[in-house]
C-alpha cells in the first residue's frame, strides 16, 4: 500500500497540466475535449489539483489521469510518475531544486499579476453609494429590457452590506456590484455596453466571487449581479437576511478559486441560470465546494429561460 504521503508527493510533484502535456494533450490549454469520451464541445477541464469533466463526470488528481490515460493501475501509474528505485542522492537533490524553482517562479508571477491589478484599480472612478432615487432607478432598469422589474429591497440590502455602488463609468451612469478588489458595472439605463454584453468588469479586478466570507451560515450561489439583488432581496422579505448569505459569482465562467475553503464544513445552494453553460457553471462550483469540504451542496437549476432575477416574486430562498 502507497503511504498517502507518497501519494501527495507525487501529485504535488506532477500537477495534471504536465500529465496532460507529456500525453500530447491540449498543448498546454486548461480547456480542452474530454479524452475519455466523444465530444463537440470541450468539457475537460484542467485546474491546479485535478482535472474534470463535466461532460462524462470523469474526475481525478494527477496519478488517476496518469493511470487512465496509460491504461495502468493505480500503483504503477504512481511508480511512472514517482522517483525511480535507482536514483541517487544526486537525482533527489536536482529534482526537489528544479520544484523549489518552479514554485519560485510561480509565486513570483503570482506577486507581479496581483502588484499590476494593484495599479489598475487605482484608476477605478470614485464610487458613491446611491440615494434613493438612485436605487429606484436601478429597480427600474431591468424593466426597459424586457425583465421584471428588481425589488427595491435587493439594491437597499447591497448597499447596506457595502455591495452596491454607483459611479460614471465609460461615460454613462452605472450600478457597480464591487468590494475592494473587484468590481462590475452595469449601464443604469439597462443597455449593454458597447462591445462588452451587460456586465464589464474593470481593469483589476481579481477573480472571486463578492458577498463570500468566513461564517458558519449556509451560503446561496447565483451566477450575476441581478441574481444577487433579487436574492438579497427575498431573504430580507422572507427574513432569512441574518440566517443566509447570499454570494454573488460574477458569470457563469468564475471560479471559487482559493475563496472554496471558506464554504467548509457549510450547507450550499447553488442556484444555476437554466441553460447549458450555466449548469456547467453550477457543476464546476460544486465540484469546488464539495473539495473544500462544504458539509452539502445542492444545486437548483431553473427552467430554460428563466434566471434567478427573474423570479424575484417567487420563492428564491430556503
Amino acid at each position: 500500500m502507497i503511504p498517502q504521503e507518497e501519494i501527495d508527493r507525487i501529485n504535488a510533484e506532477n500537477p495534471p497540466i504536465e500529465v496532460a502535456l507529456r500525453h500530447n494533450l491540449g498543448g498546454g490549454k486548461r480547456r480542452l475535449h474530454c479524452p475519455f469520451h466523444s465530444e463537440k464541445t470541450p468539457s475537460f477541464y484542467i485546474y491546479a489539483d485535478h482535472a474534470h469533466c463535466y461532460g462524462c463526470g470523469w474526475n481525478g488528481d494527477s496519478i488517476k489521469l496518469e493511470a487512465d490515460l496509460s491504461g495502468l493501475s493505480f500503483p504503477d501509474a504512481c511508480r511512472k510518475l514517482g522517483a525511480s528505485e535507482s536514483e541517487t542522492p544526486e537525482d533527489e537533490a536536482e529534482r526537489l531544486k528544479r520544484i523549489e524553482e518552479r514554485r519560485q517562479r510561480q509565486e513570483q508571477a503570482e506577486a507581479e499579476r496581483r502588484r499590476e491589478n494593484k495599479a489598475k484599480r487605482s484608476l477605478w472612478p470614485q464610487l458613491c453609494y446611491g440615494r434613493t432615487h438612485d436605487l429606484e432607478e436601478l429597480a427600474e432598469s431591468r424593466v426597459k429590457s424586457g425583465k421584471p422589474k428588481l425589488d427595491y429591497a435587493g439594491p437597499w440590502r447591497a448597499q447596506e452590506l457595502g455591495h452596491l455602488h454607483f459611479a460614471t463609468w465609460r461615460g454613462r451612469l452605472a450600478w457597480i456590484v464591487a468590494d475592494d478588489t473587484t468590481a462590475t458595472a452595469r449601464r443604469l439605463d439597462g443597455e449593454p455596453w458597447q462591445h462588452r454584453g451587460k456586465s464589464d468588469r474593470m481593469p483589476g479586478s481579481e477573480n472571486h466571487p463578492i458577498g463570500l466570507t468566513q461564517s458558519p451560515l449556509p451560503a446561496i450561489l447565483v451566477e450575476g449581479e441581478p441574481a444577487y439583488l433579487a436574492t438579497l432581496a427575498k431573504l430580507w422579505r422572507t427574513g432569512q437576511h441574518d440566517s443566509r448569505q447570499a454570494v454573488c459569482m460574477l458569470g457563469a465562467g468564475a471560479k471559487l478559486g482559493d475563496h472554496a475553503s471558506m464554504l467548509a464544513g457549510r450547507d450550499v445552494v447553488i442556484y444555476a441560470d437554466g441553460n447549458e453553460v450555466g449548469i456547467k457553471g453550477a457543476r464546476r462550483w460544486e465540484d469546488e465546494a464539495t473539495r473544500a469540504g462544504a458539509k452539502s451542496v445542492i444545486i437548483r437549476p431553473l427552467p430554460p429561460g428563466e434566471d434567478v432575477d427573474d423570479l424575484t416574486g417567487k420563492e428564491t430562498a430556503e
